[in-house]
């Protein structure tokens, strides 16, 4: 049940992108390379694991591009007067694209440290 529903919305974010977005799909990929840059950046910082913990990295790894995407989603789109939140497709696709090039480039990056 959880897959089906996170199926129907990469479909809806690749349909949002494909169809009305100003970027099209191409878009999606720039974003998910700014993403790697962005975690290869990090690495030249500090390549030293942020989480210690190989369990808890894997799971904050595979959850953050959700959740990252769902609180930049909703973010300024709540009406306070009437409580209704309205989730924006679109700016999902971007923030879960960005956060996933960024965990890719760490995960990518510490294992290859870690070979060497």
């Amino acid at each position: 049940m959880l897959a089906d529903g996170l199926i129907e919305l990469m479909r809806g974010v690749l349909a949002t992108y494909s169809d009305r977005s100003r970027f099209g799909a191409a878009g999606l990929m720039l974003l998910l390379g700014l993403g790697v840059l962005l975690g290869a950046g990090s690495l030249l910082l500090s390549a030293e694991p942020l989480i210690d913990d190989e369990g808890l990295a894997w799971t904050v790894g595979l959850l953050a591009p959700f959740v990252v995407g769902a609180v930049v989603a909703g973010f300024q789109k709540v009406k306070l007067w009437d409580w209704q939140l309205r989730f924006d497709l679109e700016r999902f696709g971007a923030a879960f694209c960005v956060t996933t090039g960024f965990v890719l480039a760490r995960c990518v990056g510490a294992l290859l440290l870690a070979g060497s």
